[in-house]
């Protein structure tokens, strides 16, 4: 048997030769629903102003990794994944910034020269500490942007 599931009392038991069929998971989690309340198991839950935060900030950066460098040898479509979860990863931790458009050009030149995906996120992490002035933070960029319009 190979058990599943968060490291809570509850778990879900699978046979390794069977294929789950979607009654046996209603059933199983029908009976996991009775032994404890799941809200119990996620204890974050997410606002919904955080998620379109998040959703936008992830639209952002699909645009922009889609730009980078598209005709330098080391960009294939592996390494652009690489590029885009490094960014998705920096944008989760720092919210507050978010993704500003330029990130990726920063980020690129370190990819190549680590050939690194966990150097490259840090070594990212500190020059946006020193870069971070050049970034407006907390959608100012927006701000801005909506200040032009209504002009």
């Amino acid at each position: 048997e190979l058990s599943m599931g968060p490291p809570q009392k509850a778990r879900i038991r699978i046979e390794t030769q069977d294929i789950l069929t979607e009654e046996q998971l209603c059933s199983q989690l029908d009976s996991l629903r009775a032994e404890e309340d799941i809200s119990s198991m996620c204890p974050t839950s997410y606002t919904i102003e955080l998620l379109d935060t998040v959703a936008l900030n992830l639209h952002r950066i699909d645009k922009d990794v889609q730009r980078c460098d598209r005709n330098y040898w080391y960009f294939t479509a592996a390494n652009l994944e690489k590029l885009r979860d490094i960014m998705c990863s920096y944008v989760w931790e720092h919210l507050d910034v978010g993704y500003v458009q330029g990130m990726c050009d920063l980020l690129a030149p370190l990819m190549v020269v680590l050939d690194n995906d966990q150097l490259a996120y840090s070594c990212f992490t500190q020059l946006m500490k020193r870069m971070s002035q050049n970034f407006p933070s907390g959608g100012a960029m927006d701000t801005h942007f909506a200040n032009m319009r209504s002009l």
